[in-house]
């Protein structure tokens, strides 16, 4: 599919529903010249499971998946793979603390998924997280192989403000230097987690074998970065 024309969203998919349910399927080979090359949601929640988010592209944010800081998005055991960008080549999700789920969790969850071999023209060549508030979880995640241009910040992941918690998940290798990279004042909390390269990311080096008090091993210029295959 391809979606054309002026602030237009969800080259395959766009969903404007108080809740959406994506579950065991393939999203694949869409355009837009807006956002969400793969699929947008504006407002509501949206649950993806058990699926595929791949060769997607859009001429703006997020191409595998945009969402607005109205919507809520829950992603677990799914793949968002070699999907383009302008920024946020995989996901770029907008997320807005002070629009609550009904039950106070968490606005992005990601969970068991995989987000690799991604690229974008500006930040986040595999997510870009804007206003994240401490609104985005990830976990038991795999963050690998995406990439970005020099014009951007965030070979893995970029936060515009805020703080991201990730656990027992792996961010390394995506290309250039620094995996995890946002604006001053955002803070990346992480626990039982591999991050390959720390520049810009204000993380301390733990290298291998001297994990730190949380359990993580962080690579970066001092002792090196750390290839998540050893």
């Amino acid at each position: 599919n391809a979606v054309t024309g002026l602030n237009v969203f969800g080259g395959g998919i766009k969903s404007l529903g108080l809740r959406t349910t994506i579950n065991a399927s393939r999203i694949s080979g869409n355009t837009t010249s807006g956002s969400g090359g793969g699929l947008a949601v504006l407002f509501g929640t949206a649950k993806i499971v058990d699926s595929v988010l791949s060769e997607n592209h859009a001429e703006l944010d997020g191409g595998g998946l945009y969402s607005s800081r109205y919507a809520n998005v829950d992603m677990k055991r799914t793949t968002v793979f070699r999907n383009q960008a302008v920024s946020g080549g995989g996901l770029s999700l907008h997320v807005d603390y002070r629009f609550l789920n009904p039950d106070n969790s968490n606005f992005v969850k990601l969970e068991a998924t995989t987000i690799s071999g991604n690229g974008a023209l500006g930040n986040g060549g595999g997510i870009e997280l804007k206003n994240s508030g401490d609104a985005v979880v990830i976990s038991h995640s795999t963050i690998t192989n995406n990439v970005r241009s020099s014009l951007g910040a965030g070979h893995g992941i970029f936060v515009s403000e805020g703080a991201v918690q990730i656990n027992q998940s792996i961010v390394a290798n995506n290309s250039f230097r620094g995996d995890l990279a946002g604006v001053i004042g955002v803070v990346f909390v992480t626990s039982h987690s591999l991050i390959g390269d720390n520049t810009g990311s204000g993380l301390t080096e733990a290298p291998v074998g001297a994990p730190d008090r949380d359990g993580n091993l962080i690579g970066g210029p001092v002792h090196g970065v750390i290839d998540p295959l050893l």
